[in-house]
């Protein structure tokens, strides 16, 4: 919670960072070959099979991070570390999204969550796409519920 003797409600009503989320699709063969090594240095949140033979998996950090550039850089060091063979396999994802999440709140007015050029530009060379995604803000009942 941000500042002295902030309730529960009052900091959920912040607008704020959450996390960068690694949501990778593709072949099945091709998923399981950069999960397989991703499995070993980032979290997986999820993974599931579509019926037309595509999988899809989600990744983020291991450790907590506080703001987006650093997340997306903890992601992009992970592929950087990828095997030939993997690094391979992730070319040939149908997609590679590093996909900042954002909690809207009512307050502040205005927030800004900067991403450096460099951050983009790393991004950019294994071939990421950069998604943003901001949630709604929460309600006052759904505030109070959270408290508690």
């Amino acid at each position: 919670m941000s500042g002295t003797g902030s309730s529960a409600a009052e900091w959920l009503s912040e607008t704020q960072f959450m996390n960068v989320d690694l949501d990778l699709e593709g072949r099945i063969a091709d998923i399981d070959a950069v999960a397989s090594e991703l499995d070993r240095c980032l979290l997986q949140l999820q993974s599931g099979d579509s019926d037309n033979g595509k999988r899809t998996v989600r990744y983020e950090s291991l450790e907590e991070v506080s703001d987006a550039d650093v997340a997306i850089g903890v992601l992009v060091d992970a592929i950087e570390s990828l095997s030939t063979l993997a690094r391979s396999a992730w070319g040939r994802a149908i997609s590679r999204d590093f996909n900042v999440g954002v909690q809207a709140g009512h307050v502040p007015h205005a927030a800004e969550f900067a991403i450096e050029e460099a951050t983009l530009a790393r991004v950019a060379a294994v071939g990421g796409r950069l998604v943003l995604t901001v949630y709604a803000p929460l309600s006052s009942s759904a505030e109070v519920s959270r408290e508690g």
